[in-house]
């Protein structure tokens, strides 16, 4: 009995598939065909220009600082006997309070 159901749906599951690829194969594109007429054309933007040479080196100075840009100056200005004066100088800037 159970093989039997089993065949049935089978069956059903087969015709039910059937049905839906031969639905889908018999449709017609009913769409409108493109126009022929060609689409308009934008302007062509103007060209630009290369900056001055004297202009390249302005991007370097656009970029934040570095940890390496101070270094130097950190080594010349703060020494082992002015450290923690140093320390909280820099606590008072950023509004810290010193250790």
């Amino acid at each position: 009995m159970k093989t039997l159901s089993r065949i049935v749906i089978l069956v059903i599951l087969s015709l039910v598939l059937v049905a839906a690829v031969s639905a889908c194969g018999n449709k017609e594109n009913t769409a409108e065909p493109a126009s022929p007429e060609p689409a308009e054309v934008a302007p062509e933007p103007a060209p630009v220009e290369a900056p001055p040479a004297e202009d390249a080196g302005a991007t370097d100075e656009a970029e934040p600082p570095t940890a390496a840009d101070f270094e130097e100056q950190a080594e010349e200005e703060i020494t082992t006997q002015n450290l923690q004066e140093q320390v909280d100088q820099l606590a008072q800037e950023i509004g810290e309070p010193a250790s």
